[in-house]
This record gives structure tokens, sequence and C-alpha cells, in this order.
């Protein structure tokens, strides 16, 4: 009961920590859940704002409504400003003070656009609106570019902005010839010193003109213009999925913390019903033990009648003692027998295992002989192939002799002639009569030696099928043993049990038998052993083949193992070499990277008269497949990527890197088809000087139409067409 009361008030302690963690959760949801609702009104409200376009003259209002109510009709009409460039938060009132009234401009892609809208906010008159085609519309640019590199100076407005390309125009007349300063003491000492012939704003919204007039100042109210409005529902948008996120994670932790109480409320009226019963059974037990005592005394009465009981069971007891002695004597005779077989099936199993080793001696024996045996019928079947084209040899020799001499007797005039060769046919005749003497000598001392070692297998052989045939005997002969001993072994176990059983007596506490026990033991184990062989010989025959058929499986998984083995080092080997060309691929990678970096420097600073250039990996921690970013800052400009440069700026980029490369490992000739037709006049310039560079080594064939770039050139190609249909090759060479 005291450990159910424990276990009942550690449960109700963990139940209120659980219920109080439970509230402070609740209210924390409840706060979340306030603090959502508030944002997600704001959101609705900012949404509603920007969908009806409130804030924005009435004109932009018709022009944005008309457009969203027949889009085809306004196809041409791009959007308001403010809906169509993003900044930075720092950025923001400086840009939205730069802008100005033109905030609410509406950019169009022609002037054709722009005049329907005029159109149709004349015949409604709805109102006024700023145009700005894309088409039409003049750029501003600063070109003071000295002045971006000044204390106090962040940058030109329009570098500070995020837009789509497509409104580079609008874009660069609104905020191209602007320059966004830190503050008013910065603005007015640049305005002082350099008079630059752009319009100057700070970050907290003061503005210099061209003139010099200052405009500033600050109103009692601070209301989000409209850049602040787009600003303020992403950052609404954001944070209302944070909140629903973290709401939706504390209510998981509610049902979690509500099951968990669920759980300790059931287990708290688990153990209530426990103690319960525990009181009840508390009760029963005091019960008992009076009804136990009571017991105790007619016990002590019945003791006296158990010890006249006793007192009979005593003389039981001294008749049990004598068949126990029996007994012992019987299981003492059992135990020597069982240590006798034993020591025997020891004896017998040292005998096996020594006819084994010899048995493995002689196999291995007789493998070598056959291997000689082998070696030595090859060479004899080599020995009989030169034997027999000695044969061929004599016959054709002996043939030669009888054609000469058939010569010899039908033309005596070639007599003499033929003499010399039929001398020289003998001595070859007699030269291949010795060695094919020799060979057979030499063949017969094979056949002896081949029939002395087939004499020696032969006996071998005959000693190995007796060793087989006699380690047979003795495994049978073990295998009998084994199965007597197990029979012993039970039935000294059987004999143990029912000694045990009947007598309350191990059989390991007997004292030994006598010597006449142990003979009459021993004549009974011998005719256990005959009716044992009598029921091993019933039970077939031996297959003889078995150690034949393991020795051919055994060869079998050796190779097998031999060969994985083998697969398994190819395949490292293979890995280390696919991993050290990795390796070399990678150094030699980086290598040529950072030497392209290097000219692509040099190459770059020599097409802009300046500028920082830089080459990143996309992926450094896996060059082999990783991208590049090409990074190119002319002077005066801090473009993000390439893709942000006017296109002969990256026209003169990509030369820029082709030459680079081309440093690296130049070849005889180049041929480069139309590279400067994206360039103006200075960059096509700069462009003919770096060809005039490199073609002291370097062949160039260009092809272009720009007359500066043929300016430069050795010869010159043309192709005319001075009739219809009928082309003409012109050529022209230039005196140096």
């Amino acid at each position: 009961m005291v450990q159910v009361e424990t276990e009942r008030s550690q449960v109700e302690t963990n139940l209120q920590e659980n219920q109080d963690a439970l509230r402070k959760l609740e209210a924390e949801i409840q706060g979340l859940q306030n603090t959502l609702g508030s944002n997600v009104s704001r959101l609705k409200s900012l949404q509603e704002l920007q969908s009806a376009y409130e804030g924005y003259y009435a004109g932009v209002r018709a022009i944005m409504r008309a457009k969203t109510h027949n889009p085809d009709q306004f196809q041409g009409v791009c959007g308001v400003v403010a809906e169509l460039l993003t900044t930075d938060s720092e950025y923001e009132v400086a840009i939205e003070v730069a802008l100005g009234g033109d905030i609410q401009s509406v950019i169009a892609e022609t002037a054709e656009d722009a005049q329907s809208g005029v159109a149709f906010l004349k015949k409604h008159r709805a109102g006024r609106v700023k145009f700005l085609p894309l088409d039409f519309i003049r750029e501003r640019r600063f070109y003071d570019e000295a002045l971006l590199n000044k204390p106090g100076v962040i940058g030109i407005a329009q570098e500070l902005i995020d837009y789509d390309r497509k409104y580079e125009p609008a874009m660069q007349y609104l905020l191209g010839n602007t320059l966004v300063i830190e503050d008013l003491d910065a603005a007015v000492a640049l305005t002082r010193q350099f008079r630059p012939r752009a319009r100057l704003v700070t970050l907290d919204g003061e503005v210099i003109d061209t003139s010099g007039a200052i405009t500033g100042g600050q109103t009692s109210q601070k209301q989000s213009g409209l850049l602040g409005r787009a600003r303020e529902l992403e950052t609404l948008e954001d944070e209302i999925g944070k909140l629903t996120q973290s709401s939706n994670k504390k209510v998981e932790a509610r049902k979690a913390y509500a099951a968990t109480i669920a759980e300790l409320e059931r287990k708290r009226q688990n153990l209530i019903r426990t103690w319960q019963d525990k009181r009840l059974e508390k009760a029963s037990l005091t019960k008992d033990v009076e009804q136990a005592n009571l017991q105790v005394t007619q016990f002590e009465q019945q003791l006296a009648k158990v010890e006249v009981e006793n007192k009979e069971l005593k003389d039981a007891v001294a008749v049990s003692r004598e068949e126990q002695q029996t007994l012992k004597t019987e299981i003492l005779a059992l135990t020597q027998k069982r240590d006798r077989t034993g020591r025997w099936i020891e004896r017998m199993s040292e005998q096996i295992e020594s006819e084994d080793r010899k048995r493995a001696e002689v196999a291995e024996s007789c493998q070598e002989m056959q291997i000689f045996l082998a070696g030595q019928h090859q060479k004899l079947e080599s020995m009989a192939s030169e034997l027999q084209a000695l044969d061929e040899a004599q016959q054709r020799a002996t043939k030669e002799i009888a054609e000469q001499q058939a010569v010899i007797d039908s033309d005596e005039q070639t007599k003499i002639d033929l003499g010399e060769q039929v001398e020289v046919a003998q001595r070859e005749f007699l030269r291949l009569e010795g060695d094919r003497a020799e060979a057979e000598s030499h063949v017969d001392e094979l056949n002896e030696e081949r029939e002395t070692l087939l004499e020696e297998v032969a006996v071998l052989q005959k000693e190995m099928r007796a060793t087989r045939r006699n380690f047979e005997r003795q495994n049978k002969a073990r295998h009998q043993l084994e199965v007597k001993t197990t029979q012993l072994e039970m039935r000294i176990k059987s004999v143990s049990t029912r000694i045990y059983e009947k007598y309350q007596v191990s059989i390991d506490a007997l004292p030994p038998l006598a010597n006449n026990e142990q003979a009459m033991d021993e004549i009974d184990l011998l005719d256990s052993i005959e009716k044992l062989k009598a029921e091993l010989s019933g039970m077939g025959a031996v297959n003889l083949k078995a150690i034949e058929a393991y020795e051919e499986h055994k060869q079998r998984h050796d190779f097998l193992i031999s060969q994985r083995e083998d697969i398994q080092q190819s395949i490292q080997a293979t890995y280390q070499v696919i991993e050290k060309i990795n390796q070399t691929s990678r150094d030699v990678f980086m290598e040529t990277f950072e030497k392209v970096q290097t000219n692509f420097q040099e190459v770059f600073t020599q097409l802009f008269g300046g500028g920082e250039t830089e080459l990143l990996l996309t992926d450094p921690s896996n060059v082999l497949d990783s991208g590049i970013d090409i990074i190119a800052r002319p002077p005066g400009k801090r473009p993000q990527s390439i893709t942000q440069l006017s296109g002969g700026e990256r026209s003169l980029v990509a030369i820029g890197l082709l030459f680079a490369v081309f440093r690296i490992k130049p070849s005889p000739f180049c041929v480069l088809d139309e590279v400067d037709a994206a360039l103006d006049e200075a960059n096509v310039l700069r462009f003919a000087n770096l060809i005039r560079a490199y073609a002291e080594n370097t062949q160039f064939i260009i092809i272009t139409h720009n007359r500066r770039t043929m300016e430069i050139a050795d010869a010159m190609y043309g192709v005319t067409m001075e009739q219809a249909g009928i082309s003409k090759i012109v050529s022209a060479k230039f005196a140096e």
C-alpha cells in the first residue's frame, strides 16, 4: 500500500505540472492567434488598397482598373512604376523621394499604347497620367564616374533598385542621373566641390537638384509610401507564415499535453482503484492470520500423532538403506564400465587420427607422382613427335637419293655434278640416322622410367586403398563405440534418475564396486558389443566416395574464393586509378583555371582601361562538375553579374575571356566571325589594338562588316555582285 500511495502522489504531481504547462501553452496560442488575426486584417486591408490602387491619382486608378477588366485593349500598359521596382528598406525613402510624382507614372511599351491610354482618359474624363513609352523615351545617364568613389556617395539610384531589364529605358530616365548620398552634409560638400550635373538624394530624403536648390524637412506624421506598401505586404506575408507555423507547432504541443494529461488521469484512477483493492486485501489477510493461528493449535495436536508414525518410518528407512547399498554397487559398476569405454574410445580416436595423417601423406605423394607421371608422359609424346619427324626426314632423304640416282642413271653427263649432292644427302642421312638412334635410345629410357613410375604409383595406390579400408574400419568402430557410449550414458542417467526419485541419493555419492562385480560387468559389456555389431551390420554399406566428393567440392570452393579475391583486388585497383585520374584532372583544371583568371584580368584591363573581373566556381567542392560564374565590373560600375552589362560590354567581356584562354595555349591561326558586331567605335578600336598585339604569333581570319576592323587587316577578301545572280570574289593586299 505504501508503494501504491507513493506512485499515486507522483502521478498527481506530474498531472498538476502538465496542466499548468497546458494552461501556459493555451495562453501563448491565444496571443499568437490575436497577433495573427491583427496581421491578417492588416494584410487584407493593404491588399484591398493595392488592388483598388488607393493612394494613386485618379487617372492612374482608372487606367489600371481598365487594364484589369479589359487586358486585351490595354495589353501595352506594363504597370505603375511603384509596382515594377523594388529596393532595400534603407534606400526606400531616398528612391521614393527621387521619383517624386513619377512614382505613379505608367510605363507603356510603345508611344501608341500611351496615346491609347490618353484617349481613354479624355473619353471618360478620368484624370491625367504621365506615360513612359519604352520605345520613345530618352534615357538619362550619369557620366562623371569619378564622383562614385568620393566619400559619402552610395551609388547611382538606378543601380540600387531591382526591376525587369525590359524596363531599362524608363528606369534610366527616372533614376539614371540621380546619386544617392549618405547624408545632407556629404551632399552639400560634394556640390560645393564638384557641381555635379546630377540630382543628389540623401537616405533621409533631402534633395539637391542640379541648380543647387535644397529640399528637405519632415512632417509630423510618418506615413508609409507606395514602395513601403509593397514591402509591408511582403513583410506581413512572411510574418503571417511564421506565426501560422509557430501556432501549428504549439497546437500540436497542446494536443500532446492533453494526451499526456488524459493518460495521467487514467493512471491516477487506476491507482485509486488499486489502493482500494489493497485495503480490502489487508482486511482479508488479517482474517486469514486469525484462522492460521487456530490451525497452528490443531497442527500441534497432530504432531504427536506424526511422531508415532515417524518411529514406524525409521524402521522402513533401515530397509531402504539396504536396498540403497545394493543400488550403489550397481551404479559403481556402470561408472567403471563407462570410464573403460571412454579410454578405449580415446585410444581408437588417436589411432584413427594417425591413420588419417598417413592417408593424407599417401594421397599427397600419389598426387605428386601423378603430376610427375603426366610431365614424363608429355615428354614422351614430345620425343615421339620428334622421332616421327626424323622418320619423315629419313623417308624424304631416301626418296631424294632415289630420285638423284635415277637422274644419274638416265643422264650420265650430270653424274659428276650430282655426285657432290649425293654425298651431302648421304651425310645428312647418316646424321639423321644417328639422331634417330639417339632419340630411340632416349625414348627407351623414358619408357623404362615410365614403367618404373607406373609401378610406384600402383604400389602407392594399393597402400592408399589399404589405408582407406583401414580408416573406414576404424571410423566404423569409432562410430559403434560412440553409439554404445551414448547408450551407456543414457542408461546411467536413467538409473541415476530412478535412484534419486526413489531414494533421494545422487549416484556420484555411492562407493566403488568390488573386483568380482567389475569382472561380471565386463562380460555383460562384451555381450552388448556383439549385439551392437550385429545391429551395425544390418545398417548397410558406407559411401566410400564421400571423401573424394569432399575433395572435389573443396577444390572448387578454393578456386572460387581465389577468383573472388582477384576480382575484388581488380575492382579496388580500378577505383584507385579512377581516383588518381580525378585528382590529376582536378589539379590540371585548377591550375588552368587560375591561369585563365589571371589572363582574364589583364585582357579585361587592356580592353576597358581598368576595372575588375572574377571567375567563381559555383561548386568549389566538386570542381569537375562545377559551373563558372563570370563577374565583370567595368570602371565606374558595380553590376552584380554579367547580365547587368550592356550588349557591347558583354561582347567585350566575352572577347576578353576568349583571349585569356587563348593565351594559355595559342594556335597558329584563329577565325573570328563578327565578334565586333555589338561594339561601338571606341570599343572596336580597343578590339583592333588587341588583335594587333596577338597578330605577331597568330594569323587571324576575321569576318566583319566594321570598317575600323578592316583597317588593321593585311589582306582583305570580299564578295560582290556586279551582275544579278553572279557573285565575284575580290581581294586586296595592303602594303606594310
